[in-house]
């Protein structure tokens, strides 16, 4: 049982409620910091698996971390129950949650906000492979943290963060799903974290990985046979997304981590050299639909602009897809067609759809440029 308060007349912290949405088995508390007056989360780690974290070698370094995107940790203390089998971290609450309860709530994040979180996880482990000579271990939706507009990350939970020795750590602790194929090797690099990043930038862009699917025996078999955990086609970006994203996607998720990107900060700059139209998936299912957005320092008005796609169920196109774009001036009344980019394509022809969201992009682009 977690640490919930000293059995004393005045005890430092009051529970609140248990938190059952971080997304890993992790043992979280809600609770009430009665000296600073603020709501934290006491988060209780197993380091069973992990005997070379330094959370267990040298748990004093974890009060030395010191980023914008990091989580503070208050305190950490030995599990009453388990001794030094777990720690119990206390940290600040963020009222925005999760990444992996935002995703399960079905929240949706823009193309601009994902590459924006990114960069704010990619600035941290910048800080830790470089600063720090650290590597994290166990990125994933659940450790990451949204401040309460949803449009700040900052990455959490030490608990499995190791030191570099010769350009690699073991490859202890994590999670199964979110581990890089070179688990198998015990080598953990820096590029193994750039992996899991990868990942989480995929689901979103394209919506959580559908965990209750996932079968963890395979995900198990794979990670034993040196693939990764997740087939291809699960790992398949939105056709909206643009070319030099997708690139940077598949770059991260290589099977090869010498394939990777070598650093975080060569990630980082790719992210924001990114010219892109702002999507935002509206509605996954048919009759499907985007929202996109440009904004430009040339534009007085931000516009906005609508895809869908329809299932045609009469005629000689009957069970094709029609996808068609219009756009308006920011909270304008009247919609303007993009007639050339209403087109008919086939429901399973992702080269079709990629190339109907990139000539709507770069009308759009364009437009705004020539202004």
């Amino acid at each position: 049982m977690a640490l919930r308060g000293e059995l004393i007349p005045k005890p430092t912290y009051t529970a609140i409620r248990t938190i059952t949405d971080e997304g890993s088995t992790a043992i979280c508390h809600k609770c009430y910091h009665e000296v600073f007056q603020a709501q934290c989360v006491q988060k209780t780690v197993s380091m069973l698996g992990a005997t070379d974290s330094f959370a267990s070698t040298e748990p004093r370094l974890l009060r030395s971390l010191s980023h914008p995107y990091l989580i503070d940790v208050w305190e950490a203390q030995w599990d009453p129950e388990w001794g030094d089998q777990a720690v119990t971290f206390t940290m600040p609450f963020y009222e925005g949650g999760s990444l992996h309860a935002a995703l399960m709530s079905g929240h949706t994040f823009s193309m601009g906000e994902a590459i924006s979180l990114t960069c704010n996880i990619l600035d941290a482990l910048h800080y830790l492979h470089v600063e720090r000579n650290l590597v994290h271990r166990d990125i994933k939706p659940g450790n990451i943290f949204l401040a309460n507009d949803l449009k700040t990350a900052l990455l959490g939970d030490f608990g499995s963060a190791a030191s570099i020795q010769n350009g690699s750590a073991s490859c202890a602790g994590g999670t199964p799903l979110y581990k890089a194929p070179e688990w198998r090797s015990g080598s953990y690099t820096t590029q193994s974290d750039l992996y899991s990043l990868g990942l989480v930038l995929r689901e979103m862009l394209g919506g959580r990985f559908r965990y209750e699917d996932v079968d963890m025996d395979d995900v198990d078999r794979r990670l034993l046979s040196g693939n990764r955990t997740l087939r291809g086609r699960d790992l398949a970006v939105p056709s909206f997304v643009p070319d030099d994203l997708r690139r940077v996607v598949n770059k991260l998720l290589q099977k090869e981590s010498s394939s990777r990107p070598a650093s975080a900060l060569e990630v980082q700059r790719a992210l924001q050299n990114i010219q892109h139209l702002n999507w935002r998936t509206v509605d996954s299912e048919f009759p499907m639909k985007w929202a996109g957005e440009v904004t430009s320092g040339k534009l007085r008005v931000p516009r906005d602009v609508e895809a869908t796609a329809v299932k045609i169920t009469r005629g000689p196109n009957s069970g094709m897809i029609r996808l068609s774009a219009r756009w308006r001036h920011r909270n304008a009344n009247r919609w303007r067609n993009l007639e050339q980019h209403n087109l008919v394509v086939t429901e399973d022809n992702h080269t079709e759809w990629r190339a109907f969201f990139k000539s709507v992009s770069t009308a759009m682009l364009q437009s705004t440029a020539r202004r």
